[in-house]
């Protein structure tokens, strides 16, 4: 396979054109998608956050000058405690990325960038630069524009009104008149007496209350339906703890979120998920354990973060409890399988 591969690059190379790559955005294998369901450290994950909060502050001051951006991003990752080696391939035209760091168990990596994904690649962090560059020349052209001729305004012909605008203004004439506190002017031909009588009430937009009613509506209803698919423990409570993101209004074992996590990073699109959302973590449909907010960009992984939240909050040990139930599930799980 690999002989094929490498006669199909030169075949092409040899006409000029550009060598296409199969790789995925991002890759993860069975072995890390297992630790992250058990909650242990990825060390290829704290990579990818410091890749990603690297990438951040370089996007954030990219100037005029594209030159200097790769030279911005190499230190932002050298802050973060990762050395970037650069190497140049000239038969591709291309040039690829190596990280090297110390990850929190004091071990040394050195990974390529082709083990992680196209999204952490040298290429990508190039065409990310070129977006920002070409949104600030554009901002920076419209600036300029709206300060030498102002805002644009539509053309007008001094003493020419549209014929929409006299239909309109017609319309206007045969509809009855108002008063400003929403009741209608009708006149009493009899007496030339005018009388009010009150229009009928507009819809009014949701207020906050309202807004919070329908989440919970909707969420109760979300948590019931889920424990009937799930199970109940015969003193009603879930079989194990159950997480309802507020953000997609949907529940999920609480075992199954890293993987859902992980999908997102994967794929770019999940139901269950969003790349940082606020949670809740229920022992039984009405009974919340606690709430808070899962951060995709925090060095730590979504079970240390809920953990030093069940902490903060007094139910650390419940929350352990449920944490091993999940664990001895996804085991039954694999063995099953």
């Amino acid at each position: 396979k690999f002989e094929i591969e490498k006669m199909s690059d030169e075949i092409v190379l040899s006409r000029g054109l550009p060598v296409i790559e199969k790789q995925k955005e991002d890759i993860t294998t069975r072995g890390e998608m297992r630790l992250r369901e058990r909650g242990q450290y990825v060390w290829k994950d704290d990579l990818k956050e410091r890749f990603n909060g690297a990438i951040d502050k370089t996007l954030s001051n990219v100037s005029k000058d594209k030159a200097e951006y790769l030279e911005d991003f190499k230190k932002n990752m050298s802050d973060l405690g990762v050395t970037v080696k650069e190497r140049y391939v000239k038969k591709r035209d291309t040039t690829y990325f190596t990280y090297a760091f110390t990850d929190e168990n004091g071990k040394q990596q050195t990974i390529n960038e082709k083990k992680l994904g196209v999204k952490y690649s040298a290429e990508r962090v190039s065409e990310a630069v070129e977006e920002r560059l070409e949104q600030n020349r554009t901002e920076t052209l419209e600036t300029a524009k709206e300060a030498v001729s102002g805002p644009e305004r539509p053309l007008r012909r001094s003493g020419f009104v549209p014929p929409a605008e006299i239909e309109r203004k017609r319309d206007a004439s045969k509809k009855p008149n108002k008063v400003s506190d929403g009741a209608e002017i009708k006149k009493d031909t009899q007496t030339t007496r005018e009388t009010i009588t009150p229009l009928e009430m507009a819809p009014r937009p949701l207020r906050r209350d309202d807004e919070d009613e329908e989440k919970k509506r909707i969420r109760e209803k979300e948590l019931e339906s889920f424990g009937q698919r799930l199970g109940f423990k015969p003193d009603g409570s879930y079989r194990e703890m159950v997480l309802y993101c507020e953000e997609t209004q949907r529940a999920m074992l609480y075992r199954v979120t890293p993987a859902q996590i992980s999908q997102l990073e994967r794929y770019g699109s999940n139901d269950l998920v969003t790349e940082s959302f606020n949670y809740r973590l229920y022992t039984s449909p009405d009974r919340e354990l606690m709430s808070g907010r899962y951060e995709k960009y925090r060095p730590e992984s979504f079970y240390e973060q809920l953990k030093g939240n069940a902490q903060e909050k007094g139910v650390g040990i419940e929350f352990e409890q449920g944490h091993r139930t999940a664990v001895l599930q996804n085991r039954n799980a694999g063995r099953s399988r």
